[in-house]
């Protein structure tokens, strides 16, 4: 699991989020805060956009493990191969396409 790294600015205890919310929430307009309950980590404040970032990465991070699973079991065939599987190529190698434009 990866660590996160917080800066001494970006730690609230979490009193100070009670007490002055809405100055919290302006300050994580400018960078994610760690909030801290009994000194321990709590929970993580991000600003609305950056959360929409993150989910992006996630979803594309996602799509890539699929991918590269899928590449591992697949055997790769050339186009022209395809082609033949769905018989869109004549005993000729060419297709009914090929053969109207003559």
């Amino acid at each position: 699991m990866n660590t996160l790294t917080f800066t001494r600015d970006q730690l609230i205890g979490i009193t100070e989020l009670q007490r002055n919310a809405s100055a919290v929430s302006s300050k994580a307009k400018e960078k994610d805060l760690l909030v801290l309950k009994n000194n321990a980590p709590h929970v993580v404040i991000v600003d609305c956009d950056r959360y929409e970032q993150l989910l992006e990465k996630v979803e594309q991070a996602d799509i890539y493990v699929m991918l590269h699973e899928r590449k591992k079991d697949t055997v790769w065939m050339t186009t022209k191969e395809v082609f033949a599987d769905l018989s869109l190529f004549n005993s000729g190698g060419t297709t009914e396409y090929d053969n109207r434009k003559r």
